[in-house]
């Protein structure tokens, strides 16, 4: 009896990552679980089916063992499986392409093939040679020595036989024998917390992830070999290779290498490659620079060079925050530490509590906060509710007033972790105590508005409470602030008078004009007061002269702001004298002359008399 086991070997990849050449390992296999042989020259197929790989499977290769015969001249393909469970459209013919084992075994190329994850294929051996007889080895059953590492892959229980002329398969007990390889079809990836590394720095930890195959397939415990290469003396040769474990059913593990294992020359730089060297386990390498001096990954700033808030700004519109930024020189993950900071203001011409509220805050900035190469904004200057930073509105005008906003570093954080950015763009490393940056509060929109008024506006000639229908002789003009704001210092403000009554003939105004001859005066308006009385007193006199008028003007920093009128009103009664007769001759004997005094448009108040 002549025993020929007629195994192919499949060499399967993930699609998305195959590559010529990678190590393999047994996916399912029925040898060599050998029930006897079979000497044919008819062409046998036998099915197996796929894992359930989402992305499926690329077959590279197969190996069939042959014996007393040249692989060159027997064939095989790999088919479809069709509608009747048989051998259907053909999906690749291999190409012999060496002996592996001189005259027992050949090893066949095919294209590229890809095959779908949970499909059954068929493999054909001896189609269309009608003169090769081989012997096939057949096995007890299709599952015996099945190799979990297969997740899924299955040989079917029973092959397939139809003679060269005939197109009809009939079915047979035992399977071939057949053993399928190729990649563990799980792709290992490998990732560095970041890409660059320096004296200083943290630890370099490679994160190791695999995807898992869902239930009812297992995910068993995996021991991958991560290998490490340098162009630098760096680490020692005992750093060079690692083992990790996958635990069953888990997608990550990691290895770390510590900061305190790397020897850094610091007039040289160069790179580390990882790469997992498991055989059946594909990873590309990863490759990770090695920088020779300190570099400061994060840089710290305040997010504005120079902050400008109105006094009476709505506060959920007054913001300042701290931006941690990562260098595109250097894209870290993170740092390795939250960052603690000491944030504090500063008083200038803005005094607290008046202007602002000045508080001092220890804020921590969380690495999960800061995505490489972002400008990522990672909270309020002072934090939240009542600790972040506010503006006071007084009620007081005081024009633009400054103060500072500053950062520090508060104990605890690495050196050379970190950096600041002045608000005039220059750095500090070490040492940095003067990392301020403007905070402008500006009151310009709330400028006091004055205004002047007269009250009452028509006064009397002479203050004589007994006068028939006229007012006192007395007005106020008020100097008076018109909106919410007022004044942080004394203000001087000075009033103009004009109209056909006379200053200090017809009126006088009290407080005294200060140089006591123009007709200009000046009243101060208190800081904080919302208004200042000046009054206007009429200077009775016994002329009969009608209405006379007072206009006051009223001037800040030269700049008229509103205008009044105050009206006199006349109180003296006229009288009219006639004579009778109105004239006599020259040298006339006497006469009598009758003299008649009239009222005119009034009548004497009670009391009052005319003396002619």
């Amino acid at each position: 009896m002549i025993l020929v086991a007629v195994v192919g070997l499949l060499a399967v990849s993930t699609v998305a990552q195959a590559q010529s050449e990678r190590p393999t390992t047994t996916l399912v296999t029925n040898f060599p679980s050998l029930s006897g042989d079979l000497l044919s020259d008819a062409v046998q197929a036998q099915s197996f089916t796929t894992g359930p790989n989402a992305s499926g499977y690329r077959v590279d290769r197969f190996d069939v063992y042959l014996r007393d015969v040249d692989g060159r001249t027997t064939t095989v393909h790999i088919r479809e499986n069709n509608a009747s469970n048989e051998p259907g459209d053909l999906l690749a013919t291999a190409t012999p392409f060496q002996i592996l084992l001189a005259n027992y075994s050949n090893r066949w190329d095919t294209t590229v093939l890809n095959l779908d994850p949970n499909t059954t294929y068929w493999l054909t051996v001896n189609e269309g040679v009608p003169t090769n007889r081989v012997a096939f080895g057949l096995a007890r059953n299709g599952q015996e020595g099945y190799d979990p590492l297969g997740l899924g892959w299955e040989i079917g229980d029973t092959r397939l036989e139809r003679q060269i002329e005939t197109e009809d398969w009939e079915s047979t007990s035992d399977p071939l024998v057949i053993r399928i390889r190729g990649p563990f079809h799980e792709l290992v990836t490998i990732n560095p917390n970041h890409p660059r590394i320096g004296a200083g720095l943290e630890d370099l930890i490679f994160t190791l992830t695999r995807e898992l195959q869902v239930p009812p397939f297992s995910n068993p415990e995996l021991e991958v070999t991560v290998t490490i290469e340098q162009d630098q003396s760096w680490l020692d040769d005992s750093d060079l290779e690692h083992t990790v474990t996958f635990a069953r059913n888990s997608a990550t593990t990691t290895l770390t290498l510590p900061a305190s294992s790397f020897s850094f020359d610091p007039t040289t730089e160069g790179n580390l490659i990882a790469t997992v060297t498991t055989p059946g386990v594909l990873s590309d390498p990863v490759t990770v620079g090695m920088i020779s001096v300190p570099y400061p990954p994060v840089t710290l700033a305040f997010d504005r060079d120079a902050y400008s808030f109105a006094e009476d700004a709505d506060a959920e519109d007054v913001n300042i925050y701290v931006v941690a930024t990562l260098d595109d020189a250097y894209p870290r993950v993170a740092p390795i530490d939250d960052i603690a900071l000491l944030l504090t203001t500063v008083a200038g011409t803005a005094a607290s509590p008046d202007d602002f509220d000045r508080i001092s805050a220890n804020p921590f900035l969380a690495t999960d906060a800061i995505e490489a190469g972002s400008r990522q904004v990672a909270r309020h200057l002072f934090g939240e509710g009542t600790q972040k930073f506010a503006i006071k509105d007084d009620d007081i005008y005081e024009g633009d007033e400054q103060l500072q906003v500053n950062m520090a570093l508060a104990p605890g954080n690495r050196p050379g972790l970190l950096r600041f950015r002045r608000a005039n763009g220059t750095f500090c490393e070490t040492s940095c105590s003067d990392i301020a940056y403007p905070v402008t509060i500006t009151d310009a929109g709330d400028l006091p508005a004055l205004a002047l008024s007269a009250d009452p506006a028509s006064i009397a000639e002479e203050d004589d409470a007994g006068t028939t229908g006229t007012a006192e002789n007395v007005s106020t003009v008020t100097v008076s602030i018109t909106n919410a704001k007022t004044f942080a210092e004394d203000q001087t403000v000075t009033l103009g008078f004009s109209g056909t009554a006379t200053y200090g003939t017809h009126y006088r105004v009290s407080p005294a004009d200060a140089d006591g001859e123009t007709q200009g005066h000046q009243v101060v308006l208190p800081a904080g007061a919302a208004s200042v009385p000046v009054t206007v007193i009429s200077t009775p006199n016994d002329t009969a002269h009608g209405e006379r008028t007072i206009g006051v003007a009223g001037f800040l920093d030269a700049t008229e702001f509103d205008t009044a009128e105050i009206t006199i009103t006349e109180d003296d009664t006229a009288v009219s004298l006639s004579l009778d007769p109105a004239s006599v001759s020259e040298g006339a004997s006497a006469t009598d002359i009758r003299v008649t005094a009239s009222l005119v448009g009034a009548a004497l108040p009670d009391g009052a008399e005319v003396t002619v």
